[in-house]
């Protein structure tokens, strides 16, 4: 008898126990729709993460399952959902009515104007309450078809808007529009993804203007894609970004003055100072450039550049004697260059090393006395800016100026060299 007692005050307490943790469980929040939700046979099956839905493939053909997801509320049973259909100003149709252990549920239905309301169950499967109507709608998705586009390329060093327009049927004012890079087997694949800085939509839905940004392109095969609200798409390709030279050889020559200026040891040796600058630079100089340039991307271009150089000098200095002979040498840079106006205004920077001389350099002390000639080698360094005009398609001008150090071995002495080039690229 005794133990009886035990097993009903045991379940009595139980169930109020249960009973409690019933009353806390409220009613969920529900969060309506976001997104368009399509309800119509797509092309491809694909699976979004954005958007509330997603498509599935059936022994039927493909369909449209939509998802409505609410906030999950602790200590309930599960959830009761109820889906009407909007028929006209106050009128409802019920299509769905289903329960879920879940906080969502999926269905698929069609087209049109809906609202649903989530009931929440506790733990001993009692209604505790329900959330208030919740409106969505489910927009038809239109497939597209795209027919052709113009033009067939992007040359990415050459003049001009990078427009292209997309012909074809059914386009949707809301369509993502875009590039996606090709296979080599020439199908499309998750790769490279470039969008337009701006999409114009014929109000016609037969066509869209796509305006890129020179600096988003990159060299690829593309496919073009028009992907309507819902996820229906269509494509067509191959569209080519390219260079319409893939190589750049400029060859140019250039006036190019010079100024010396030698370093030598402060008096406590820790750094350089100028110590003696010329009065007069080297008027009779002239450099040339060879520049090949086989790197090309949207952000500027890169190559080798090899560039010569020699001045002939004669220099009265304030002890009464003369230095004359002749200076020359060559550098091999490397190179980068950005275009900032295509085809027309390019920005050159240089930076290398190589060989400088003296070359024939004689001391003319004065009275017919005049030193033997010698020469003398050492390294250089060189860097340099300049800008690059064409002012036809192959002839280009080009102002700048470098500056070279050089390392013999009495002391270091750095050279000012501003120039002015006239080229013509093969």
């Amino acid at each position: 008898m005794e133990n009886k007692k035990c097993i009903i005050l045991v379940f009595l307490m139980l169930f109020g126990i249960l009973s409690f943790l019933a009353a806390q469980a409220g009613l969920p929040a529900t969060e309506p729709n976001t997104g368009n939700v399509s309800a119509q046979q797509p092309e491809t099956i694909s699976q979004s993460e954005n958007l509330s839905y997603y498509i599935m493939e059936t022994e039927t053909g493909v369909r449209f399952v939509q998802r409505i997801e609410w906030n999950p509320v602790d200590y309930v049973y599960r959830y009761g959902i109820i889906v009407e259909q909007k028929e006209s100003a106050n009128k409802y149709t019920e299509v769905v009515s289903d329960f879920s252990d879940e906080n969502f549920i999926e269905i698929s239905i069609p087209a049109g104007t809906y609202r649903y309301k989530v009931r929440a169950y506790n733990l001993l499967n009692r209604l505790e309450g329900e959330s208030s109507w919740q409106e969505f709608e489910v927009f038809l998705a239109i497939q597209p078809e795209v027919n052709n586009f113009s033009p067939a390329r992007f040359y990415l060093d050459e003049e001009g808007a990078t427009v292209i327009t997309v012909t074809g049927r059914d386009f949707v004012d809301r369509a993502d529009v875009f590039l996606i890079t090709r296979s080599t087997q020439g199908k499309t694949q998750a790769g490279t993804r470039l969008s337009p800085a701006q999409k114009k939509f014929d109000p016609s839905g037969e066509s869209v203007d796509l305006i890129f940004d020179d600096i988003d392109l990159r060299i690829g095969t593309y496919d073009v894609v028009v992907q309507n609200p819902g996820g229906l798409k269509s494509s067509s390709g191959p569209f080519y970004i390219s260079f319409q030279k893939p190589v750049d050889l400029n060859i140019s020559i250039g006036w190019t003055p010079m100024a010396f200026f030698n370093y030598m040891p402060s008096s406590d040796k820790n750094f350089y100072v100028v110590n003696d600058a010329l009065d007069v630079p080297y008027l009779l100089s002239a450099s040339m450039r060879i520049s090949f340039v086989p790197i090309k991307k949207s952000y500027g271009y890169f190559g080798l550049e090899i560039a010569p150089f020699v001045s002939y000098f004669t220099n009265k200095k304030s002890e009464g004697y003369t230095v004359e002979g002749y200076f020359m040498g060559g550098h091999a840079n490397l190179l980068y260059q950005k275009h900032f106006i295509k085809r027309k205004l390019i920005a050159n920077v240089r930076m290398g090393g190589g060989l400088s001389m003296f070359y024939n350099l004689e001391v003319d002390y004065g009275n017919g006395l005049i030193s033997d000639p010698f020469d003398t080698w050492f390294y250089s360094t060189n860097v340099g800016l300049s800008m690059q005009y064409f002012v036809t398609k192959k002839v280009f001008i080009e102002l700048g100026a470098d500056y070279q150090h050089n390392f013999p071995e009495s002391m270091s002495n750095g050279v000012i060299r501003p120039g002015i080039f006239v080229g013509y690229q093969l």
